[in-house]
C-alpha cells in the first residue's frame, strides 16, 4: 500500500510539473480605444451606431460580438485586446433612420494601439436641407421657386445638368452642389454639364443658366470637348473638383484645388480651359494633366471688359513632352482683345517653347502689344 501511494504521488507530481511547464494563454485586457473617421472632416451632426465582432487573425468570428449599438459622443469603445471587425453606421437623427454613412475596418487592439481608424462611405442618394430624394434630378425639381440660395448635397447620385433649368428671370438661383468623397478621397459623384446641353452659337454643348451662379465642390465635372462648350451663367466656382473635357468660360470663374484630366489614351488633344467669354478668371492650387494643351487665353474681351487671368501655385503636366507645339498658357487675339495675365509659382513639366516668348509657361502667338496684353510672372512685369 505504501508503495502504491508513493507511485501515485510521483504521478501527480509529474502531472503538476507538466502543467506548470505548458505555456499559459495570456489573459485579454480591456483597452479604451478611440474611433477615428479618417476621410470626413465634420460628421458631428451624425448619430452613430456600431457593431464589433472579435475575430481570429484569418477573420473568423471567435464568439464575442456586439450588435448595432449607439456609439458614445466621444467615440470611445472599451474592447478586449485582440483582433476586431468594427462597422460604423451614421444616421441623420437619434431615431436611427436615414442611413447617411457607413464604414468598416479590421483592427488589432493592443495596449499600445488606442486608436481605431475607420473610413466611411456615403449611403444617401441626394438631399436638400432635411429632405431626401431618389436622385439628383428629382431634388432639383423640388426646389422652391421663392428660394434664391440653395445647397444640393448629391450624396452618391450623379447629375446631368439640364440647360435652361435655372435660366433667367425667376428661375435663376445661386446653387451650391456638394459631393461626397470615397474612401480614397476621390469624388463619388459626377456632374455632366454637356449631356443635356443644347447645340447653339457654334457650340455642340452649350448649357444656358443665365442669371445664376454655381459652386461645385468635391465633384467630377464632365464637360464637352468642342469649341464654345460650357455653362453660360454669371459666375462659376469649382472647389476640389476633377474636371474632364474642354470647358469654355462665360463670365467670372474660380478654380480652387482642382485637377484637370485630359491625358488619357482615348482623349483627343484639346485645351482644358478656353477663356473666351471669361471676365475675372482665377486658378488656385490646380493641376493640369494634359497631352500638351492646358489654358487658351483667347476671346472677345475689350478694354472696358478685359479678361483678367490669374494663375497661382499651379502645376502643368504634358505627357507628350511638347509634341503638341504649345506652351502651358497660349495667348491669342483675333478680335482686338485685351487681357491681363498674372502668374505666381507655376510648375511646368513638358510643353513646348512658346511663340514669341521662348517660355514653356506662356506664348504670345499673335504678338500682342503692351496696350492689349499685360503679363506679370512672380511679381515681375514681363510685358
Amino acid at each position: 500500500m505504501k508503495r502504491f501511494c508513493l507511485i501515485l504521488l510521483s504521478v501527480l507530481m509529474c502531472a503538476l510539473l507538466i502543467v506548470s511547464c505548458e505555456p499559459q494563454k495570456p489573459v485579454d485586457e480591456v483597452v479604451n480605444v478611440n474611433v477615428e473617421i479618417t476621410n470626413k472632416d465634420d460628421l458631428s451632426k451624425c448619430y452613430w451606431r456600431y457593431t464589433a465582432v472579435k475575430t481570429d487573425t484569418t477573420g473568423f468570428t471567435t464568439g464575442e460580438k456586439r450588435e448595432e449599438t449607439p456609439l458614445a459622443e466621444n467615440k470611445n469603445l472599451s474592447l478586449s485586446t485582440g483582433e476586431w471587425k468594427i462597422s460604423l453606421f451614421g444616421y441623420e437623427n437619434d431615431s436611427y433612420i436615414n442611413l447617411l454613412y457607413k464604414g468598416e475596418a479590421n483592427v488589432s487592439v493592443t495596449k499600445e494601439n488606442s486608436s481605431i481608424k475607420v473610413p466611411v462611405v456615403c449611403e444617401y442618394p441626394a438631399k436638400i436641407g432635411d429632405s431626401y430624394y431618389e436622385n439628383a434630378e428629382e431634388a432639383l425639381k423640388n426646389i422652391d421657386e421663392s428660394v434664391k440660395d440653395v445647397t444640393v448635397s448629391l450624396g452618391k447620385s450623379n447629375l446631368s445638368l439640364e440647360s435652361g433649368i435655372f435660366n433667367e428671370e425667376n428661375k435663376s438661383k445661386n446653387i451650391t452642389f456638394v459631393g461626397e468623397l470615397d474612401s480614397d478621397n476621390k469624388p463619388l459623384s459626377t456632374v455632366n454639364v454637356a449631356e443635356k446641353a443644347v447645340s447653339a452659337e457654334g457650340a455642340k454643348h452649350l448649357n444656358y443658366q443665365r442669371g445664376s451662379s454655381f459652386t461645385f465642390e468635391n465633384l467630377t465635372i464632365q464637360a464637352g470637348t468642342g469649341d464654345f462648350d460650357g455653362i453660360v451663367c454669371d459666375e462659376l466656382t469649382y472647389k476640389n473638383c476633377t474636371i474632364k473635357g474642354k470647358l469654355t468660360l462665360y463670365g467670372k470663374a474660380t478654380f480652387i484645388n482642382c485637377t484637370f484630366e485630359n491625358a488619357n489614351d482615348d482623349d483627343a488633344i484639346y485645351y482644358s480651359i478656353w477663356t473666351w467669354g471669361g471676365t475675372d478668371v482665377k486658378f488656385e492650387g490646380c493641376t493640369f494633366n494634359t497631352k500638351g494643351k492646358a489654358i487658351n487665353l483667347y476671346g472677345q474681351a475689350t478694354a472696358e471688359k478685359p479678361t483678367n487671368l490669374t494663375v497661382n501655385n499651379c502645376t502643368f503636366n504634358d505627357r507628350n513632352n511638347g509634341t503638341a507645339g504649345k506652351a502651358a498658357i497660349e495667348i491669342g487675339n483675333d478680335y482686338n482683345a485685351t487681357y491681363t495675365l498674372t502668374i505666381n509659382n507655376a510648375t511646368v513639366n513638358g510643353f513646348a517653347e512658346g511663340e514669341n516668348t521662348g517660355s514653356k509657361l506662356w506664348a504670345n502667338k499673335k504678338s500682342m502689344d503692351a496696350a492689349h496684353l499685360s503679363v506679370t510672372i512672380d511679381g515681375k512685369k514681363v510685358l
